[in-house]
Parts: structure tokens; sequence; C-alpha cells
């Protein structure tokens, strides 16, 4: 649960910082380097979740909610070989993505 909440709130302090133009840069000291977590729209489901991700040149590394899980969306952690500000631009280009954010470090 604390996994999901810590989550939730990197999500929305990316969302803010964003809207700022804030680039990735800014988060390479407290982010892990080519990760990200994308929680897709509730409906999508885990097999079409992991087709948009492969689909961008992004690969699951975790799975951190299901579409039948506590939060009812599908929440990965993806990493690739891009960049992280393109990883983010990517994904969110899709419809089905509900938020992205850097993976930052605990």
């Amino acid at each position: 649960m604390f996994k999901i909440f810590l989550t939730s709130a990197f999500l929305i302090f990316f969302q803010l910082f964003s809207l700022l133009g804030v680039t990735d840069t800014a988060f390479s000291e407290d982010s892990v380097e080519n990760q990200i977590i994308v929680r897709f729209e509730k409906g999508v489901s885990e097999n079409d979740a992991r087709i948009i991700a492969a689909d961008e040149n992004m690969r699951v590394i975790e799975v951190l909610d299901r579409p039948n899980g506590k939060y009812g969306q599908c929440i990965f952690l993806l990493g690739s070989h891009l960049r992280l500000q393109e990883m983010i631009e990517k994904i969110s280009a899709h419809e089905e993505v509900d938020s992205s954010a850097p993976n930052f470090v605990n």
C-alpha cells in the first residue's frame, strides 16, 4: 500500500513539474535512469498496456497493480534505452495512459 501511495505522490509531483517545463535533467539525481512509472486508464487490460509499452520500445520491469487489483488500473514500472523525457513524451501520447512519471530513488 505504501508503495502505491508513493507512486501516486510521484505521479502528481511530476505532472506539476511537467506543466512548468522542467526537463529530465532536473530529475537525473533523484530518479532511476531510463525508468518510468505509468498508470493506465481504467478499463485498459494488462495485455493492451504491455502492447502499448512494447510499441514504444519499453519493457515491463515490474507490475505495480493490475486491472483486477487494489486500484483497478494497470500500473507498470517501465524501462527502455530511451532518455527519461523521451519515454514520458512517447508513452503519454497514448490516450490509454492516465499519467507517467520518473521512477524516483527511495
